[in-house]
């Protein structure tokens, strides 16, 4: 749905949105991972199955709204 968005919407900051998810793909999966890991241990739900599926997702959104775009 964000692919679809900066795509075909013309809106104020659609390049700015753009970089930001680029930025997301060059940034190594690693040392993201490591800083969200941190984040989910200050939170509480370590070793659950919805701190693996929130990690994963936010590692691959950047790559999947570029490749949709």
């Amino acid at each position: 749905m964000a692919a679809d968005g900066l795509t075909e919407y013309g809106f104020r900051g659609n390049t700015l949105l753009a970089v930001y998810f680029a930025i997301g793909i060059m940034i190594p999966i690693r040392l993201g991972t490591v800083s969200l890991l941190k984040l989910m241990a200050n939170l509480g739900p370590v070793n659950h199955l919805l701190s693996l599926i929130l990690v994963y997702t936010a590692m691959g959104i950047p790559l999947g709204v570029f490749l949709l775009s």
